[in-house]
């Protein structure tokens, strides 16, 4: 694993995170 963490990576797992909750919502409404 590197030292540095990628913004990149940070970015996009809580873009992932946002989707999933988003269609948690979406099927619970």
């Amino acid at each position: 694993m590197q030292n540095n963490t990628n913004p990149l990576m940070i970015v996009r797992t809580y873009m992932l995170r946002e989707g999933l909750s988003q269609q948690g919502k979406r099927m619970t409404v």
